[in-house]
């Protein structure tokens, strides 16, 4: 009985922070310097996509659950397989959440985040300035001493090389590249043509591999957040049992 006073109880106080957070102005950051946007817009308008991702939401429940009852004597064993199963759960729910947002904020935005180089500048960077791999390298310490306090300026190269061998994969394989785009939502391929509508007349953008090449860094960034639950299970397990370590990478997602 208290076990069960204290989910509903965790629920009631989670569901009052969030109506008060959708209720008031409350700032959803650091007035002045930061605040994440508030969405605007009838509600009725978000109703479809809560129930879609009800369904999906419910379904990572019922993996978690399935793990907590059935696999505690199959994680002993089997121990990856549950977790990959996890991760594939998650990746549906991540992509659901955000997918199901109202525009700009659903998955469309991937197509403007990586691409511009306000917001990100790998791309841009790698696309241009990687075709000589090793003396990309060779003058990244150059790079770094010129002092651009956003993302190319401040992170190692890994970001930089991930865009060169996906570029160079989806120039040498259309397969992938084919495969990649059955994969692209809507809101992507809504955001991505925007992009080409209005750039500057005669300036080529977006082309098929670029296209692709975005998307598929886009799905490999949330596949290695949710792929994160691995690690963490194992940190889990050297203070906690099985049950407690499960249940805590499950909040991960």
């Amino acid at each position: 009985m208290g076990s069960r006073r204290y989910w509903y109880g965790l629920l009631g106080l989670s569901a009052a922070v969030l109506l008060y957070l959708w209720a008031t102005p409350w700032p959803l950051g650091v007035p002045g310097e930061w605040e994440w946007d508030r969405v605007r817009g009838p509600v009725v308008q978000w109703i479809p996509g809560w129930f879609l991702m009800g369904g999906v939401a419910a379904a990572y429940l019922a993996v978690v659950w399935s793990g907590l009852h059935w696999g505690m004597d199959g994680l002993k064993r089997n121990v990856a397989l549950w977790l990959a199963g996890l991760s594939l759960a998650g990746f549906a729910w991540l992509g659901a959440v955000q997918e199901f947002a109202a525009p700009p904020n659903c998955l469309g935005k991937a197509a403007w985040v990586l691409y511009f180089p306000g917001s990100s500048g790998y791309f841009t960077i790698a696309r241009s300035e990687t075709d000589d791999v090793t003396e990309f390298l060779r003058s990244y310490e150059n790079r770094m001493e010129q002092g651009d306090v956003l993302h190319v300026g401040t992170h190692p190269p890994g970001l930089f090389l991930l865009y060169h061998v996906a570029l160079d994969v989806c120039e040498r394989f259309p397969s992938v590249r084919a495969w990649v785009h059955r994969l692209e939502p809507g809101s992507y391929r809504e955001s991505r043509q925007v992009i080409r509508e209005t750039a500057r007349p005669g300036r080529v953008v977006l082309t098929s591999s670029d296209r692709a090449v975005l998307w598929l860094v886009a799905l490999l960034t949330q596949a290695a957040a949710v792929a994160t639950v691995f690690p963490l299970y194992g940190v889990m397990r050297l203070s906690v049992g099985r049950p407690a370590a499960w249940m805590a990478v499950a909040f991960w997602p």
